[in-house]
This record gives structure tokens, sequence and C-alpha cells, in this order.
């Protein structure tokens, strides 16, 4: 039983004992033991991508096949979903004993978790969750989702855990401010996640004891002692802690050289005042690259409507495949994996892992079927007419039926990336209508040429660069 692990601690703990009260813990948990340890935990996963935290996206799946694995029972797995929909599933929780919780993504400077730029207050729903019979909380943070190369801040959840009689356990891959570990190397929390997801039944608890016992723990120590003052906080109410932190061996984050500091001068005409009239300069516009695989455009209308993707982009770093293998717009990565084991991939997208954050899902069917010169339109995420049309001529192309309305849906997303080589026909202009069959009796009307327009006295009109031109290029 769970609760024979229960720490009651007044005083400081020994580490090395808090780490094998911590490991106990997993091993009693039942992680890894099918339908039995399905009855006893749920499981959350939530990814975020934004703030930075390009690998989330790929993280949180992983996480959530090697929570399966652990519990027999798939989680409720959200990816760069809406703050709505995120706070309602941690609701949703409630009546949960144990409680598995993974999140990788931004996080605010007091560790607290973040879903669509809001903050998700997990610490104000421990006692309504304990209250509803939760006991235990294993909380595991991917605190180096980024490109940073410190580990951001963690929950301290130790206060409302204490108070709620709450067992937590908090593993991360780095203490907050610390060196994160080398993706590479797969010293991540989330990379013994991925390595747990891919193996079978118990071997995925060995995997992540084997990741927890390379690392340190911290018991924190009983708060009983903390001297009162007038109105007390929480932190003076709670009797005892039971709580567990997890991480690698602490390393030292890497020195940096400080880049050359540039002068700047600011011509006296500049300043007013007390401060400095800055003009900014003009924008600067140009191409982005052509991404791999797509068709040399000959037109470029505008920018792309709608959002603008930056804090759902998925890993983009086509060097990392620890977080770019299953994003869901890396072509290249997609193929890679693909070639390289094409039943992998079509497991993987048969259970979604390449699926489009939804307020992108229009955009991203828009751009697959424009790769494949079956959208000729403006990228807009308005899926009409002349979006389902491309649907239909993509499945003609792919030599399969298609549906009379294809409606933009994540199924007609998978179906379109597990045949991505498609190529549609390029569209014929229509031939020019002939004259009526009468015109053929008729003699030819000769037209004399008008003549020649005398030269204009008006000077000739330039476009100088900067000048307002609308969003058309040719």
């Amino acid at each position: 039983m769970i609760s024979a692990f229960r720490l009651k601690i007044l005083r400081p703990f020994p580490l090395s004992l808090a780490r094998r009260a911590a490991l106990a813990l997993f091993a009693a948990a039942g992680l890894g033991c099918g339908a039995a340890a399905a009855q006893d935990w749920r499981g959350l996963v939530i990814g975020d991508t934004g703030g930075g935290a390009a690998r989330a996206f790929a993280d949180a799946y992983y996480a959530a096949e090697a929570v399966q694995g652990w519990s027999g029972e798939a989680p409720v797995l959200l990816r760069n979903a809406a703050h709505k929909e995120a706070a309602e599933a941690l609701d949703r929780l409630q009546g949960a004993e144990r409680l598995v919780l993974y999140y990788a993504g931004p996080v605010q400077p007091d560790g607290g978790m973040v879903a669509d730029g809001r903050g998700l207050a997990l610490e104000a729903r421990l006692e309504p969750l304990a209250a509803a019979g939760l006991s235990h909380l294993l909380l595991l943070v991917e605190n180096c989702a980024g490109t940073a190369g410190n580990a951001a801040a963690l929950p301290d959840l130790s206060v409302e855990a204490a108070k709620a009689g709450v067992m937590l356990t908090l593993a991360a891959s780095a203490g907050a401010g610390e060196a994160c570990p080398a993706t590479a190397a797969g010293g991540r929390l989330s990379d013994a996640m991925k390595t747990a997801a891919k193996a079978k039944d118990a071997a995925a608890t060995d995997i992540l004891q084997a990741f927890l016992r390379n690392g340190s723990g911290q018991m924190l120590p009983g708060l009983d002692s903390a001297k009162a003052v007038g109105n007390p906080a929480r932190r003076e109410q709670v009797p005892e802690a039971d709580t567990v932190w997890l991480m690698p061996a602490r390393t030292q984050a890497p020195v940096r050289p400080v880049a050359a500091v540039q002068s700047v001068s600011v011509p006296a005409s500049g300043l007013r005042g007390t401060g400095a009239a800055v003009t900014p300069q003009a924008p600067q516009f140009a191409a982005l690259p052509r991404a791999e695989g797509l068709p040399q455009p000959s037109v470029i209308v505008g920018l792309i409507e709608g959002a603008g993707g930056a804090d759902f982009a998925a890993a983009q770093d086509p060097a990392d495949l620890q977080g770019s293998e299953i994003a869901y717009d890396n072509l290249a990565a997609r193929q890679r994996l693909r070639s390289s084991d094409p039943e992998l991939f079509g497991s993987l997208v048969a259970a979604g892992a390449f699926d489009p954050p939804a307020p992108l899902l229009t955009q991203a069917l828009q751009s697959e079927l424009a790769r494949m010169g079956c959208y000729t339109s403006r990228i807009d995420g308005d899926w009409g007419r002349g979006s389902q049309a491309a649907a239909r001529r993509y499945f003609g192309a792919a030599g399969g039926g298609s549906p009379a309305n294809p409606e933009a849906t994540a199924e007609l997303f998978r179906l379109i990336i597990s045949q991505d080589d498609v190529a549609c026909a390029r569209p014929v202009a229509a031939a020019a209508r002939a004259n009526g069959s009468s015109s053929g009796s008729r003699p030819a009307q000769v037209r004399r040429a008008a003549p020649a327009q005398a030269p204009s006295n008006q000077p000739t009109q330039t476009i100088t660069p900067g000048s307002a031109l609308g969003g058309v290029f040719r």
C-alpha cells in the first residue's frame, strides 16, 4: 500500500532516505502494473509551446505515452490548449485518489504553470482535490522545454500540499536556475520519459527510476517551527510537510562570454527635453526561406492572416529530433521518420501525434494542400468552398474518393499527411470562347490603327524604395 510510504516529517530528513522513499513511492504506486494501476491513478499531461518552450509539443506527447505505459490507462493530453480547456481539465480531476500531472511549457516567475499565456493556479486547486479524495500527487515538470541554457523555476506547492494532507512528489530536469541537461544526451526528464514511452510494461518504470537514482533529492523539513506573527499566513498554520523534490545532480550553469559592447552615438538634434527622440528604422521586408518540399512561389500576396503561430510553433531545430520529429509543421523531419520507421510513423499519425493545435488546424490543412499544388489561394484560415475543392482535388490525385463537403478536421489532416507525396495537376486556364458559327461567312473586318499618341509633357513618375505600396509583389 502506498500509505506505508507516507512520510511524517517534523525535522530535516536525510537526503538518501528521501530519495529511497520517493523511489519506493513509484514502486508502490503500481506504475506499470496494468489494470490494477489504472484503477488507482489518473493522469493529465499539458504541453504549451508559448514563451519559447518549443520542445513542449513533442515532450507532452511522449509523456502521455509513458504515463499510459505506467498506469495502463491513457491520460488526458492537452497540447497548446486554450486556458479555459486546461482549467476545466484540472477541475475534472476531482475524485482522483492518486494523480500523475505532467507539465512542459513556460512558467511564471514563481514556477506556476501556464496555458495560453495565463496561469493555471494549481495551488488553489489542491484543497478542493484533497477534499474530493486526492491523497498522492506525482508532479512531473519539464523546466527545460525551451532553448534557454538554464532551467526555469519550479512550482512550490509544499505548503498547500501539506495543508491539504496530500503526499507530493515533484520531479524535474534541473533545479531552478541550474544548467539544463543536454538534450542530445537524453539528460532531461522528458528524454527519460520518451525512452520510457518506447519501452514496454515494467521497463518504463525502471527507466524513470534510473533517472531519479542518478539525481539528487530534497525532503522539505516540517514547517511547524515557524514563529507566529500577527495575521499568520498559511505557512505558519501547516503542521507538517510531505514533499519530495527529485531532479538530476546539480550542474553549474555554463559561463557565457559577454558580447562586446557597441557604442551608440546620438546626434545632438535628436535630444529633446530630458529624453532622446529616437526615430525607428523603416521595417525591412524580405522573403522567408522556402520550406523544403514547397513549390517555388511566383506571386507572394501579403501576409498570412489569422494567428501568427509563434506561440504554437513546435520544435524547429532540425538537428534535434528529440523535439522536432513529431512537429506538425516540420515536413523534413516527418518524412525522415516515415522513411526510417514506417510502422512507427503510421501509429503516430493514427494516435494524433502530428495533429496541429486547434487554432491552427485550418491553416495547417491549407498549407499541406498548397504544398502539393492542390490549393492555390491565400492561406487565411478560412475553410470555404475553395479549400473544400482543394481537398477534393487532393483525393482525386491520390486515387481515392472524398466526401462531398470535406470539413476541416483532425481526421482529414491525418489522412492528408499519411500520403503527403501527392501532386495535384496544375490548373489550366480555360481557352478563349470561339465566335458564333455565322462569323465564318463574314468577311474579316479591317481595323485601322489608332494614330500614335503625342508624348505627354508630364514628368515621369518614379517609385522610390520605402513608398507605401500594397502587399502584392510579383
